[in-house]
């Protein structure tokens, strides 16, 4: 007699299958398709989620070796989910940029993956627009990088005038601004020399002919504090009716006067 309950009958084969299946669907690497890794070089048998102290995984074979710090960054701290090829290799792709692009976006130019502490600053500064030289080598970065401590590294001028015209205008001895000095500070100074006045960047006078002919600065700028001024005709023995003769026909556009002097003869010789 058949019952209303129908019977199922369930052959070998179908068992085999569905064990089969069950075993496919468990058994499914949760990583990407591309990770060609046995469960083994990561994974211990006690537990999936128990990674294995002494990983059999080589990760130089990613082409990112895990050198300095990176060595002790647990893995999740780049590899956010278990699709590992998501990682970046940039330093921005895990890094923010505390800089907040006032520097390269190129972070190894400056840090490396021992420390991001910079040592050799003033080294790399030298290939940078503004070689450190003079007391420039010695004095503090925030002196010139105002925001310094929040690591913001603004482009600043390079011009010494644009960080030393406070020093222009403040100067009275001489008075800069009264003289009419050029703002390009360079033109006087000198930063080998420690930033004090260099005459000889101007017209030499410690070196060539016009050295030891002086005795003090009133020799030739008799009009001080206008050092601007100045006077070659108080020292040379020459009168104006042999200069003319010398030069009249001979010196185009040829005057009598000492800035006219100059022009001709920068380094205070005969020749020019």
């Amino acid at each position: 007699m058949v019952t209303k309950h129908a019977c199922f009958h369930v052959s070998p084969l179908m068992i085999v299958f569905l064990l089969l299946a069950c075993t496919s669907l468990f058994s499914q690497s949760p990583h990407e398709a591309s990770l060609k890794l046995d469960c083994g070089d990561c994974h211990s048998s006690k537990s999936w989620t128990q990674v294995s102290g002494a990983m059999k995984f080589n990760h130089t074979s990613t082409g990112f070796d895990l050198i300095g710090e990176h060595k002790t960054v647990p893995c999740k701290g780049c590899h956010q989910t278990l699709n590992f090829s998501q990682a970046g290799q940039n330093c921005s792709d895990c890094h923010v940029d505390v800089h907040n692009a006032t520097t390269s976006l190129v972070c190894e130019k400056c840090h490396t993956p021992v420390s991001w502490l910079v040592h050799d600053v003033r080294k790399l500064h030298q290939n940078s627009r503004f070689p450190l030289v003079g007391m420039h080598a010695v004095i503090p970065c925030e002196d010139c990088h105002k925001n310094f401590s929040s690591y913001k590294f603004d482009i600043i001028g390079i011009q010494c005038f644009d960080c030393h015209a406070n020093k222009y205008y403040a100067t009275t001895n001489p008075n800069h601004i009264a003289s009419g000095f050029d703002t390009r500070c360079e033109t006087c100074h000198n930063l080998a020399n420690d930033w004090s006045f260099y005459h000889d960047a101007v017209f030499p006078i410690y070196t060539g002919s016009h050295n030891g002919t002086w005795n003090a600065c009133t020799d030739c700028h008799a009009s001080a504090p206008n050092y601007a001024d100045f006077s070659c005709l108080n020292c040379h023995e020459h009168s104006q009716t042999k200069m003319d003769e010398k030069h009249n026909g001979e010196v185009g556009g040829y005057r009598y006067e000492s800035h006219a002097c100059y022009s001709c003869h920068p380094q205070g010789s005969g020749g020019g």
